[in-house]
């Protein structure tokens, strides 16, 4: 593992200094500039080890993983993958996820078929709750004929937003409202953790 880590270090800096001796350059007439910045900020991703960083360091380098991917999106628009990962990078941040949304969004139209791009979209609609953008997309997996487990998968990302959503309608007093949402959830979902969730905070509220 260390000796990964040293090695997509060591690589991370010859793309850096790669970058750092185009920066006079106009990047939109280099040929290369556009890989260098996907390559520089997915080495950066792999040094926070794909996940949110807990560190100052680590959350520096997500930042710079996202500026790349910016920049990369931004010299070519029709490339899928920048987008998927400019995407997943915000979708890490703790200050940017809501941006998250329109990249996927972008990914997800100029790589249809890409199961990992859909599945992070539909995350990234969960983390912002936007059930009905959700639902669609769910239904588009079923028409596209996705595996049943992708599906099972999909709808529990589904009643996850319907419990988040139940437990903002507790805070504001909406007790009926949340319980509908609850049982619909204790009926339908097959994951028994958040069926156990949702029994005890229907529990809580006498229902």
């Amino acid at each position: 593992m260390k000796q990964r880590a040293g090695e997509i270090a060591a690589a991370r800096d010859l793309y850096e200094e790669a970058l750092a001796a185009l920066s006079q350059t106009d990047w939109s007439r280099h040929r290369d500039g556009f890989r260098l910045q996907f390559y520089y900020g997915d080495s950066e991703l792999e040094l926070i080890g794909q996940k949110r960083p807990d560190t100052p360091e680590g959350e520096g380098r997500l930042a710079k993983a996202i500026q790349a991917f910016q920049t990369c999106t931004e010299l070519r628009t029709r490339f899928g993958e920048a987008w998927a990962r400019l995407g997943y990078a915000h979708s890490l941040s703790a200050t940017s996820t809501a941006e998250a949304v329109p990249a996927l969004q972008t990914a997800y139209e100029l790589l249809p078929a890409r199961e990992d791009v859909a599945m992070n979209l539909l995350l990234a609609y969960a983390r912002v709750g936007e059930r009905p953008r959700a639902t669609e997309l769910v239904t588009n997996l079923e028409h596209r004929g996705e595996s049943p487990a992708t599906i099972t998968r999909a709808r529990e990302i589904l009643y996850q937003i319907d419990y988040n959503a139940a437990a903002q309608l507790v805070r504001d007093r909406d007790i009926d409202g949340a319980a509908e949402i609850l049982q619909g959830v204790v009926a339908d979902s097959s994951n028994p953790q958040m069926v156990e969730a949702a029994k005890t905070l229907l529990d809580r509220l006498g229902r």
